[in-house]
């Protein structure tokens, strides 16, 4: 019986930093990109979950019977970087179970996640007009427009930044519910 994490290849961030393991609250080794780590572990409920400095995983609690293996696979979460080491700091790292063995290459799509682009296209459009508005207020060209246009702007890219978030919870919850159910 062992608890399998991979590590996903690719990406700049924490390209050069380990991730610590965590089996039952206790570090059991660290894992860097492209990486393996397996652990020994007993038959009976565990929880598994990666930290580096203040970031963190969702912890995944699952029951290993006689002979059965946990196969996890992990990358860098999809978080802007601004969101993840604030108030996403708990899913800075995407941990998510796998069917068997992963290799590195081969991590599930859904933690190589595209919401960084949604999540980018409409926080710089909303970053765009919040600029746009204090370009025209110091400028006096649109002196009515100017407030709306900057309000606009920091709601715009507010509103991304909670939507992101809950979607991103969303998909965390659902990964969770799969592997427990």
């Amino acid at each position: 019986m062992a608890i399998v994490v991979t590590r996903a290849r690719g990406g700049a961030r924490d390209q050069l930093r380990k991730y610590r393991v965590l089996v039952d609250g206790i570090e059991v080794g660290r894992v860097g990109q492209g990486e393996t780590l397996s652990h020994e572990a007993t038959e009976g409920e565990h929880t598994v979950q990666l930290k580096i400095d203040w970031g963190a995983s969702a912890a995944y609690r699952f029951t290993l019977s006689s002979d059965e293996s946990a196969y996890f696979a992990c990358a860098p979460g999809g978080n802007a970087p601004l969101y993840a080491v604030t108030a996403g700091r708990d899913e800075y790292i995407e941990l998510a179970p796998a069917a068997g063995p992963v290799e590195p290459w081969d991590v599930p799509g859904q933690l190589r996640s595209q919401r960084p682009v949604g999540l980018a296209v409409t926080f710089f459009g909303g970053g765009a007009l919040l600029i746009g508005g204090v370009i025209w207020h110091l400028t006096g060209l649109a002196k009515k427009a100017d407030a709306v246009v900057t309000i606009t702007g920091f709601f715009l890219t507010l509103a991304a930044m909670i939507v992101f978030r809950l979607a991103e919870r969303h998909a965390n919850r659902n990964r969770q519910d799969n592997y427990n159910g």
